[in-house]
């Protein structure tokens, strides 16, 4: 009688198990854990096949959908992005050129949230306080909030410590050298990566 898929799912993932426990003593081991590997690829690829077709043309329409949309709103993102990039560079000339005391923006920020509280008097109050030129870049419905950013003039100046090693460039360098040259301040390892065919192998032998 013939194991259903399921079936033989469950005596490949039993035999997988029971290999994966055990330590590989000889050859005959080895070549048992390659048979194993090489069923439960078959397996994976039989059960695999339907629902990856599925799986594409679902995605297929999702991408298409998402794309109809990316094209509807992109332009209306792209216009919000430069009207909000016009807003700060103006708060920018008007208030953090001028050298105006930060702490002006945190009253200022309490003044609004007075306002909308409906503390009319103590808002006005707070707000006469307030230099003329930050209380001119109040706009209801904005807050303004300082975000630092960088950028490098001069690499051979920045502290070590801010420094990344290039991982990628370190991982053709180590494989290029196969460690018979030595790079400072990095060890370098051999391990071994095992490509297994999909077909049956030949029995191994005593």
């Amino acid at each position: 009688m013939n194991k259903s898929t399921e079936e033989k799912v469950v005596s490949a993932l039993e035999w997988a198990e029971e290999l994966g426990g055990n330590e590989i003593k000889d050859r005959l081991g080895a070549g048992e854990i390659v048979s194993c590997y090489q069923a439960t690829t078959r397996l994976i690829e039989k059960k695999s096949k339907t629902p990856t077709i599925k799986v594409k043309k679902f995605h297929l329409k999702h991408k298409e959908a998402i794309q109809e949309l990316k094209a509807l709103i992109s332009p209306l993102e792209d216009a919000n992005s430069k009207l909000k990039e016009r807003l700060c560079r103006w708060y920018e000339r008007n208030v953090y050129e001028k050298e105006t005391d930060s702490t002006w923006e945190a009253v200022l920020e309490d003044c609004l949230a007075l306002e909308q509280a409906g503390k009319v008097e103590e808002a006005a109050a707070l707000r006469a306080t307030i230099p003329a030129e930050v209380e001119d870049c109040a706009i209801p419905g904005v807050q303004f909030r300082e975000k630092w950013t960088f950028e490098i003039e001069n690499e051979d100046e920045i502290p070590r410590k801010y420094l990344v090693p290039n991982m990628s460039a370190l991982r053709e360098a180590v494989k290029s050298v196969r460690g018979v040259v030595k790079i400072p301040g990095i060890k370098v390892q051999k391990e071994a990566q095992a490509v297994i065919s999909k077909n049956d192998s030949a029995k191994v032998s005593k």
